[in-house]
């Protein structure tokens, strides 16, 4: 688990989002494949390594 760095909503999908991390990944949402409830885990549609954390 890391902490977030940033966070942005994709302009052309209002589903989409992109979360920056402080252990250097990069995760992509897509808020349709989350499920109801608090105890819910939404994972991401993709990962990318984008650096190492320093």
């Amino acid at each position: 688990m890391s902490d977030v760095e940033s966070l942005a909503w994709n302009p052309h999908s209002e589903h989409s989002s992109v979360v920056s991390l402080e252990d250097g990944t990069m995760k992509g949402f897509d808020i349709r494949a989350a499920q109801s409830g608090l105890d819910s885990d939404l994972r991401p549609s993709f990962t990318i390594q984008a650096h190492d954390q320093d």
